[in-house]
């Protein structure tokens, strides 16, 4: 089984740049979901032309959406989970 991935915190956070295994917990996010806000984003690259995000807001009402990095080219739309 490979490495857990690493935590990242931080304020601003640009959602395309961000393909390694990694959770980061921001609350300015860049490319994220509509009415995103304070939030964990999960990523789980299967290689690193083809990554996985998975977006969870923190709120009374929790929402995850996700989208996907293919071909080494462009991310899809946020969908719902």
């Amino acid at each position: 089984m490979g490495k857990p991935p690493k935590y990242i915190e931080q304020d601003k956070t640009d959602c395309n740049e961000i393909k390694e295994h990694c959770v980061v917990s921001s609350y300015l996010w860049t490319n994220a979901p509509e009415g995103a806000s304070i939030a964990i984003m999960e990523v789980i690259p299967y290689s690193n032309d083809w990554v996985l995000q998975r977006f969870t807001n923190i709120t009374s009402n929790p929402k995850t959406k996700i989208r996907c990095f293919y071909n080494d080219e462009a991310w899809s739309e946020w969908i719902d989970a």
